[in-house]
């Protein structure tokens, strides 16, 4: 018999763009995300000649649920400040949940409620319903695809801690490093952080960004930093 193919909740992502897709805005510190729930409505058309004498019905228009999703509220927050703003505005929105396995469900619909709760004990939290107004999309899962490109932060100097900056990616990917100098690997430098050491004088350093999800991996190298200088 094969293996289970179930998933966790962990790695889910909700998301919620203003401009029909082209940004999204990460809701933070989800704790449970229910997609929304279509029904079919009906009208009973049942007649003295109904065969069978059974009732008949026809199905009459969709009604594309509502969803909602709980948060570790913090007060004063992004996503506490979005929500309550998009919620005032009434407006409908673009949201869209990518699930660990790169499956993406994506809607639209208004914030219905925020309805946050400070017990004496335990964690504050809230509560936020989203009413929809379009069908889910269901966009099959595809390995990541490199949207904008890896950066690296920081001056290249022998001593300075250099970061690299991941970019933007499709497809809810985990992320592998490897810095380089002058266009070769750099043994062990595999961390999100690199710190220039005197051999990498005169060098230019690159990071080259592997991201993976369940379908495949995709890799995507950073511009070139200026030549590392010694240390001050």
């Amino acid at each position: 018999m094969a293996e289970s193919e179930a998933l966790i909740g962990y790695g889910n992502l909700y998301e919620v763009s203003e401009d029909d897709g082209d940004t999204w805005f990460t809701v933070g510190e989800t704790v449970d995300i229910t997609p929304p729930e279509m029904s079919v409505g009906e009208e009973e058309v049942t007649h003295t000649q109904s065969p069978d004498s059974t009732r008949e019905f026809i199905p009459t228009l969709i009604d594309p649920g509502s969803m909602s999703f709980g948060i570790n509220w913090i007060p004063g927050n992004p996503t506490e400040v979005k929500i309550v703003g998009w919620k005032v505005q009434r407006k409908k929105l673009m949201h869209r949940v990518t699930y660990p396995n790169g499956v993406v469900w994506t809607w639209k619909g208004h914030f219905a409620s925020f309805a946050p709760t400070a017990p004496n004990e335990g964690k504050l939290a809230a509560d936020v319903s989203v009413r929809c107004s379009s069908m889910r999309v269901l966009t099959p899962a595809a390995a990541p695809a490199n949207l904008i490109l890896p950066a690296i932060s920081g001056v290249a100097q022998v001593d300075n801690k250099l970061t690299a900056i991941e970019g933007i990616w499709t497809g809810a990917p985990t992320f592998a490093y490897q810095w380089k100098a002058d266009d070769s690997d750099i043994s062990g430098a595999t961390e999100k952080t690199y710190t220039p050491v005197v051999g990498d004088v005169d060098a230019v350093l690159t990071v080259e960004i592997t991201a993976t999800n369940a379908v495949g991996s995709q890799a995507s190298e950073s511009a070139a930093t200026p030549a590392v200088i010694a240390a001050a």
